[in-house]
């Protein structure tokens, strides 16, 4: 079993929430008021009844206990009623205690089918942590989940779109034991849906150009992708988002509204079908690397904290020799300029600026936005950094 279905399996945060909910029903509330009330009278009444001599606080207590075995049906047969009223009182609990029980299971389980079926079509709160919310849905969403499936990137994911229940069961009943999916429907740029999503506690969010409407267009595609984007990041700005759109002059609004990757649908078509006359291998080579079914796929990962300083065509021999694994690039973040780096000298001038900055409470002096950068075969001498992360070709 891996780590994370171990995590996953004694995470049992989503089921208790659940049954917090349903003890916070109306009905059940109501039901065990009345069942209180039974026991108090119950026990009030044995003690009444049964009492030898006994004071009533110590009579009160053996009655409550009686009251409740009866009812629980247990029959520890430690107190019992000995007077005909007592033996008749005791019918009476018992039948009392069975019809109670009898209600109180039907309707725990009525409300736990109620709540199944309202989640399987989209109508729950999701409850659970660490998870990726996947919005929109088009012809790349079966391909997108069984990549999620085949790298183990995400243990549990919430759909969120407009599909058919019915659609949803059957996508779910096929990954039933490859992913966790659950289901939200409704618009995806919208506060309440995302929040129903569960955004505040997801690791990351992918956002699919949502083509399923008839009237969709490629410009209102990535308009509504835009919204969701600045939707999501006022209400989690750290959160982790990759978006894909239909129009690729749409990418720097895109980025502007804080996607951190954005991927344009259909991109690489042009390149492919150039290449696919002069040079038939190479469109084969990137279909490899992107089929999830290969034997062979493109991934990174860290360095090893003892690849640290090493040259990159050492890096590279170690991979193949320890891993059977193609070091081809590198990729890392680097942190942004600050504005108070550029004002280090202590000029008039630059004193000006950085008072006026501080003044608007935004953190532009010391907050630089990290930029990402990607080597592919930096050179045989490029020596490996801490930030770096490798890019290589491995097995499945």
């Amino acid at each position: 079993m891996k780590q994370s279905e171990v995590r996953h399996f004694f995470n049992f945060r989503p089921e208790i929430e659940r049954f917090r909910r349903m003890l916070a029903d109306v009905t059940v509330l109501r039901l065990a008021f009345i069942a209180m009330l039974f026991l108090m009278l119950a026990a009030i009444g044995f003690a009444w009844l049964e009492n030898d001599g006994k004071p009533w606080h110590q009579a009160l207590a053996d009655g409550l206990w009686w009251a409740l075995v009866t009812v629980a049906t247990v029959g520890y047969g430690d107190k019992y009623p000995v007077t005909p009223a007592g033996k008749i009182l005791g019918m009476m609990v018992i039948s009392g205690g069975v019809v109670i029980m009898t209600v109180f299971t039907a309707t725990m389980a009525s409300l736990m089918v109620e709540r199944s079926i309202r989640e399987g079509k989209g109508l729950e709160t999701v409850l659970t942590n660490n998870h990726l919310v996947l919005c929109g849905i088009n012809r790349n969403l079966n391909r997108v989940l069984d990549e999620l499936v085949q790298n183990s990137s995400a243990d549990e994911v919430v759909l969120v779109n407009n599909m058919d229940e019915e659609d949803f069961a059957v996508l779910k009943e096929n990954l039933a034991d490859k992913l966790e999916l659950r289901f939200v429907k409704g618009d995806y740029s919208r506060e309440t849906i995302l929040r129903r999503a569960g955004i505040m506690q997801a690791s990351s969010v992918i956002i699919l150009a949502d083509t399923s409407a008839d009237t969709a267009t490629g410009s209102l595609v990535d308009d509504r992708t835009i919204l969701t984007t600045l939707t999501i990041k006022d209400l989690k700005p750290k959160i982790r988002i990759c978006a894909e759109i239909v129009d690729e002059e749409k990418i720097d609004h895109v980025r502007r509204a804080g996607a951190d990757e954005i991927v344009v649908q259909g991109g690489m078509s042009g390149f492919l079908l150039a290449r696919g006359t002069s040079s038939p291998e190479l469109p084969m080579v990137i279909k490899t690397l992107s089929d999830s079914g290969s034997d062979v796929r493109l991934d990174s990962k860290a360095f090893p904290s003892d690849m640290i300083g090493i040259s990159f065509e050492q890096a590279m021999t170690r991979f193949l020799v320890e891993q059977s694994a193609v070091l081809v690039g590198i990729f890392r973040n680097e942190k942004g300029f600050s504005l108070e780096s550029m004002l280090a000298d202590g000029s008039a001038i630059d004193n000006f600026i950085r008072d006026k900055l501080k003044e608007s409470k935004e953190n532009f002096l010391t907050e630089g936005k990290p930029t990402s950068k990607l080597k592919m075969n930096p050179g045989r001498d490029y020596i490996i950094k801490k930030d770096d992360k490798a890019i290589i070709i491995a097995g499945r």
